[in-house]
């Protein structure tokens, strides 16, 4: 194993305990957190995360990366770590050109939508979370354009959580279900609630209002 790759498998490990700080915050803010107290977590979650993202960005993460790309020393590596290097080099080059002042204000804004979507839930009023849902996503569009300035913001979304996935491959396994499915519901519904289908229950299908298909629940950035 080369020098590199364990210096890399040590900053990774680094990497993850930050994540599992997070993840730990994130969980006490969601649960526990006395009202209080929400403000001082909302700190830490914004402190930890940029600090998180200062090594996901670093020169000396990126040049680990790079020289775990070249050939020579790439082509020693097993399978798994082949797509962590080209996966993480990927989203290194992307996330350096995101601002590290705006990424801490991405942040922040996330953590506190998340918490007004909680305070809205319990009182049913979605005015209260309205504003902060807008800015999540005026400024999920800004962290795009920053990533990938020439794309369309909804296809690098998907590649991000996906990745080689487009919403052209998207259309096209729904349009696959759809061709598959609507002629058993159609069966279904011509049968009585006594048939092997409905298996003693009153189904009912309903075809939502707004549209048909797939596409009607989809909103593009």
């Amino acid at each position: 194993m080369s020098e590199t790759l364990n210096q890399f498998k040590d900053y990774l490990k680094t990497m993850r305990r930050y994540d599992h700080v997070l993840t730990l915050l994130y969980w006490d803010l969601s649960t526990q957190a006395p009202e209080k107290g929400v403000e001082t977590r909302m700190d830490a979650i914004n402190y930890f995360s940029t600090e998180e993202f200062r090594l996901s960005t670093a020169d000396e993460y990126g040049q680990m990366l790079k020289s775990l790309s070249e050939p020579e020393q790439f082509d020693t590596l097993e399978e798994a770590m082949q797509i962590t290097v080209k996966r993480y080099l990927r989203d290194y080059e992307r996330f350096r050109r995101i601002p590290q002042d705006f990424y801490s204000s991405y942040t922040e804004a996330k953590t506190r939508s998340e918490r007004a979507w909680e305070k809205a839930k319990r009182s049913n009023d979605f005015s209260e979370f309205a504003p902060h849902l807008e800015k999540v996503i005026s400024m999920t569009k800004e962290y795009i354009h920053y990533m990938e300035p020439d794309q369309d913001p909804y296809e690098v979304l998907l590649d991000l959580y996906e990745e080689g996935i487009d919403s052209a491959t998207i259309d096209r396994v729904f349009d696959e279900l759809k061709e598959g499915l609507l002629p058993l519901l159609k069966k279904n519904r011509g049968q009585s609630a006594s048939g092997p289908l409905c298996a003693g229950r009153n189904l009912r299908y309903q075809r939502p209002e707004g549209g048909s298909g797939h596409a009607a629940g989809l909103h593009r950035l």
